[in-house]
């Protein structure tokens, strides 16, 4: 048993704290899918990310870097959810050449109601076939009109083929009503509507499988532990009596309460996600565990504008810790939403209205995820037990393992920090580690940023490291010192890991 002592220095704390750490995987950990940490865009944001300009059709280079450099860490693919509140009201038109109209810009963001594309939009997907990506396209619920129904579902299987296809997504969000959608819907009513509509789509292109994503439950933000229509609702109502459904999909924004303090909490994400556990326990017991639950569309939600908390440090902190608690708990992807121009988005793949092409800081919580993760098929993630003294809310500890043995360790540190008089180096939270006898080497790397919590994306590196939009998604090293580092281990088998405020920390253990 490796023990890791918390210093309380810098706390104030009147005692240290333990964690645990099993050298050995713990008991209900959860193996994680090597696509775990995936990409949601918004529908017509496809079009934005595919291309490398309005103009030009030819591969985005830029999207297609920044996607390697996460996938490749994991051995996963991107499977790339493409929807949202726009597609529910999308047209298809045959007769344009366009793949899409309106074209998005960085200021028109997304038309709602006012979005058609024709037979070119689904073949933007060639330009990601070299990282083997796989999709799930989301189709209009509310569409009331057969034909349209049909085209889009022939759109689809003729622009995709089915061998890229994950699962085919009928409606967003239904309890919400939009755009005169799902007004007064129940759990019952969203259930049949859900059938009719796939049994129309059935009929139109014969899926050689189940293959329909249900649910698609908005979040909550006002009433996060109200969810009047919800995932063992929806499946206790008949919405997979057909057995043609292969997985269930939720949405989460976390609220920040336009404060970073607020953010930065990890007891409040476990709060706010108490409805989805109860949905992965209920799914676990459904067909032997056959359906899972996908979280296919999530970021941080802020007032308009607020660019400090959606593309800055403590963003990319919390969306990190999200991934990380997700794994904990048996969700099988997490999907982070992109629409392009926003703040929310992991990258800015084109250069519009003035505003350069750009990485995010929702980008940078990938990196520190898919290390965690690792490069194989067997990784389990356990978020580790830390002593009641111990501040829950901004200390959190995970462990990774691969073949049932502690290969990886994550540190998240909530404490704020900010750069202020000129000063440039955060104070740091130390934890000491005992029990290492028998690991030879003990390497790290941090996820952090030279201005602080508020510092915005351009400030944030990993590893020392940035992947920017003039290095066309490549990665641009030593930008940032102290970003790789090793920790002594000493003979008795101990070591201290410091761990600046504000930032993630992934430790490598290597074992004699």
């Amino acid at each position: 048993m490796i023990m890791i002592v918390l210093s309380t220095a810098l706390l104030g704390l009147a005692a240290g704290c333990q964690v645990q750490v099993p050298c050995t995987v713990p008991e209900g950990s959860h193996i994680v899918d090597p696509s775990f940490p995936n990409l949601a865009l918004e529908f017509a944001t496809l079009a934005n990310c595919a291309q490398s300009s309005p103009n030009d059709s030819s591969p985005n280079q830029y999207s297609i870097n920044l996607m390697k450099n996460i996938f490749d860490r994991t051995g996963g693919i991107p499977i790339i959810r493409v929807g949202g509140t726009s597609a529910d009201f999308v047209k298809y038109n045959p007769d344009i050449e366009a793949p899409v109209v309106p074209y998005p810009t960085y200021d028109a963001k997304s038309n709602v109601g006012n979005t058609t594309f024709g037979p070119n939009f689904w073949p933007l997907t060639k330009a990601f076939d070299s990282l083997g990506a796989k999709y799930i396209p989301q189709m209009p619920l509310p569409e009331k009109n057969r034909t349209q129904i049909e085209w889009q579902a022939h759109a689809i299987v003729d622009g995709l083929g089915w061998d890229k296809i994950m699962s085919i997504e009928l409606g967003n969000e239904p309890q919400f009503a939009v755009n005169g959608a799902y007004v007064n819907l129940t759990t019952e009513g969203y259930a049949k509507m859900f059938r009719n509509y796939a049994e129309i789509v059935t009929g139109t292109i014969r899926p050689p499988a189940a293959i329909y994503q249900a649910g698609d439950i908005g979040a909550n933000v006002d009433q996060p532990l109200d969810y009047p229509i919800n995932i063992p609702g929806i499946f206790q109502a008949g919405v997979d009596s057909d057995g043609n459904v292969n997985a269930a999909a939720a949405h989460f924004y976390q609220v920040s309460g336009g404060s970073l303090a607020h953010l930065m909490n990890h007891s409040h994400t476990v709060y706010t996600m108490t409805p989805q556990r109860t949905w992965v326990e209920y799914l676990a017991t459904y067909k032997n565990g056959s359906i899972p639950l996908v979280m296919d569309e999530v970021n941080v939600l802020s007032g308009p504008g607020n660019e400090t908390i959606m593309n800055g440090l403590a963003g990319a902190i919390w969306r990190t810790d999200y991934f990380f608690y997700c794994m904990t708990i048996g969700i099988k992807r997490v999907h982070m939403e992109s629409l392009f121009g926003s703040y929310q988005a992991n990258w800015v793949s084109q250069a519009s209205d003035g505003h350069p092409a750009a990485t995010r800081a929702g980008y940078y919580s990938f990196l520190p995820v898919a290390d965690l993760i690792g490069n194989g098929t067997d990784s389990q993630v356990a978020q580790l037990k830390v002593d009641d003294s111990l501040d829950g809310d901004h200390h959190i500890v995970y462990g990774a393992y691969n073949a049932g043995k502690l290969g990886r360790i994550a540190f998240v540190n909530f404490n704020e920090w900010e750069s202020v008089n000129n000063s440039t180096t955060a104070p740091s939270t130390i934890f000491h580690l005992a029990g290492l006898q028998g690991a030879c080497k003990l390497t790290g790397k941090l996820l952090q940023g030279s201005q602080g919590a508020a510092g915005l994306a351009e400030t944030i590196t990993y590893g020392g490291s940035q992947w920017t939009a003039e290095s066309g998604g490549l990665e641009v090293e030593n930008v940032q010192p102290g970003g790789t580092f090793q920790v002594q281990i000493d003979a008795d088998g101990t070591a201290s890991v410091p761990v600046p405020y504000t930032s993630v920390a992934i430790m490598w253990l290597e074992w004699s």
